[in-house]
Formats: C-alpha cells, structure tokens, sequence
C-alpha cells in the first residue's frame, strides 16, 4: 500500500506539473516588467484644413470615424479640429464633409502602448479637403466620318462623347507619426459629363488642384467608329490631359482632338 499510494502522489505531481506548463503565463506583463497592465486610450484630434477656398473656412466640417468604439461624428471647431474622446487604439476609419468641398475618406493607425496604470494619451490627424469651386469647358472632336477633313466644317469631326475628370492624390500630404494617414481617397474621383452634339463639354464645381496635393487630368471614354465601306474600325480616345483647377476660376480647354 505505501508503494501505491508514492507511485500515486508522483502521478499527480506530474499532471500538476504539466497544466502548470501549459497555463497563460499571467505573471509575465507585455512590457516585461512585475506590474499588471492598465487601459491606453486617446483623445483623438482630426484637424481639417481647407484647400483652394477663397473664404478658408472650415468651421462647417463633419468628421465621421469608427473604430472598436463604434461610429462617431462631430462638427469641428473654430480651429478646424474636432476631438473624440477615450478611443481604443489601432485603426481609424475617416470621413470628412463640408459644404463647398469634395468629401474626404481616410485611414490613420493608434498605436497601442504598453503601460502600468490607465493611461489617455492624445494623436492627432490632418485631413486636408479641396474645394469644389472650379469649372471646365471645351470642345472635343476628331475625324468620326474618316474623311481625313479636320477643318471642323462638317458634323462628321463631331460626336457626342463621355468625357470624365479624374484625380490622382500623389502629392497628398499624409503626416508622420502617430496618428499619420496610411490612406486617403477623395469620395468623387472622377467627375463625367457628356458633350452635345457638336461636341462642346462643361464641368461645374470640380475639385480644384491647388497647392499641387493632387492633381486631375481630362479623359474621354473611347469611341469606336467603323467604316461602313471598308469596314475598317477606328478608336478615338483623349489620353490622359493634365488639366490645372484653380480655386474659383473657370478653365478654357478650347479644342480637345481625340486621336
């Protein structure tokens, strides 16, 4: 009996032993030190910054975010910032409105930090929005009746066609740090009309391209035409036409030739 009940007690040691090693080692903090990790919160501060607005004003801007926290909106202040508090750290998703300006879709990361005690820390993010105060015209046309007559005489140098302004945030400033933006779009990217018949075009309240944070380019959507005696096709296209849009003004483009 005594060896049964050794051989016993061995056992049970042994299994203690083995859920010991395999139990979350809750005594060895993130930080590595002896003191139990508290809660890292922020208030969170989205600066918004108007670009190419006669009047500068931002104190209309709504700025939307959701987070592990849910969705949240606010009006920014005087100074163009809108502040929420107590947000969980890790990724934001943004978007900012105002009238006269074309809305902004964002991305910014919190870190998150290892601390003793419950900590709220302040990040901040600037999102910068282009007004909407610009306008283009022109008038597109090429050699639809493949006559190879370019004198623009005849309504055969004319069609109608879709004719598009699409921009291209390269230059966008997108901050450093904590609270840097990992990505921005602007909510309408491209802005598409139809010309008349004869081919003239307008664009009204397009984004405008100052302070060179994005730029915009004209395009035309293809326009296939066949020959009905040779049956030879041809493609029109405007390509890419860089086009500058500033605040405010109306751009003359005069006579676009699609090749």
């Amino acid at each position: 009996m005594k060896k049964f009940k050794l051989n016993y007690l061995l056992g049970l040691g042994m299994i203690a032993g083995i859920l010991a090693s395999c139990a979350p080692a809750e005594s060895i903090d993130p930080d590595n030190d002896v003191n139990p990790d508290g809660k890292y919160t922020v208030n969170y501060g989205v600066q918004v910054v108007p670009v190419g607005d006669i009047q500068r004003g931002a104190n209309n801007a709504t700025v939307t975010i959701q987070t592990q926290n849910g969705v949240t909106t606010k009006t920014v202040g005087q100074d163009g910032i809108a502040v929420f508090e107590n947000i969980a750290a890790g990724t934001v998703s943004g978007y900012v409105s105002s009238p006269g300006f074309a809305s902004v879709n964002f991305k910014s990361t919190i870190s998150f930090q290892n601390v003793d005690v419950n900590t709220n820390g302040y990040v901040s993010s600037t999102v910068y929005i282009p007004a909407r105060n610009a306008d283009m015209n022109g008038r597109v046309y090429g050699d639809y009746d493949q006559d190879f007559d370019f004198t623009l005489t005849d309504n055969g140098n004319f069609q109608v066609v879709d004719m598009m302004v699409k921009y291209s945030l390269a230059g966008y400033p997108m901050g450093a740090g904590d609270g840097a933006l990992s990505q921005v779009s602007l909510d309408y990217n491209s802005y598409a009309v139809s010309s008349d018949i004869q081919g003239t075009f307008g664009f009204t309240q397009l984004a405008t391209t100052d302070q060179g944070h994005w730029s915009a380019v004209l395009r035309m959507e293809d326009v296939s035409i066949t020959d009905g005696a040779t049956d030879v096709q041809t493609i029109f296209n405007v390509g890419n036409i860089p086009v500058a849009l500033p605040a405010g003004e109306t751009v003359e483009m005069g006579d676009v030739y699609a090749f």
